[in-house]
């Protein structure tokens, strides 16, 4: 079964569904940057490894019963 790639976009925001192909890029984006802030609203201890989370990526968009979601800011200057 083929998962649908569900995407919304409003005033330079993003909520789309994890895609197959992007594992390395979430890594790269949510977890080389720390902060406490959100390991503390997440409720992370913001240790894994980036075999973790990519094999935690890749296992989620393999489920055909999940669905995740990810929010992304297009107008960010830096």
């Amino acid at each position: 079964m083929t998962k649908n790639i569900i995407k919304w976009e409003k005033d330079g925001f993003i909520l789309q569904s994890f895609q197959v192909g992007f594992a390395e890029k979430y890594y790269e984006d949510c977890f080389t940057k720390p902060s406490v802030e959100i390991y503390r609203l997440t409720g992370s201890s913001g240790t894994y490894t980036k075999d973790d989370v990519i094999n935690f990526y890749n296992r989620i968009v393999a489920d055909p019963d999940r669905f995740d979601f990810i929010w992304l800011f297009v107008n960010c200057s830096g």
